[in-house]
């Protein structure tokens, strides 16, 4: 299980970097994480990938969570959904569809 984290407020860079980590490593099966470039400070800016692993093309969402780095309500609702989405997975018919 991913550690506690506050969806609810700003958190720094390094908090959000740990967090990227620790929830897609504690969710494997579901998420693939990548870094894309880094950016002008030379921080690793990370995609990730979330759907069940089937080796097959399949339609996509892609949201850009962070676009504008002062706007930390984007940041906070992508990193919750992501949980949201991890954690209703198998429960949630929707979500488990979504993901399939």
């Amino acid at each position: 299980a991913t550690k506690a984290h506050d969806y609810t407020k700003y958190n720094n860079w390094a908090t959000i970097n740990d967090w990227v980590i620790s929830i897609s490593s504690a969710n494997a099966d579901l998420i693939s994480r990548q870094v894309i470039g880094n950016t002008y400070e030379g921080r690793p800016m990370h995609l990730l990938q979330i759907g069940k692993k089937t080796g097959s093309a399949k339609p996509a969402i892609f949201m850009d969570c962070g676009f504008h780095a002062r706007e930390w309500i984007t940041h906070a609702f992508c990193q919750w959904f992501i949980k949201e989405a991890v954690s209703t997975y198998g429960s949630d018919p929707e979500m488990t569809n979504l993901l399939d």
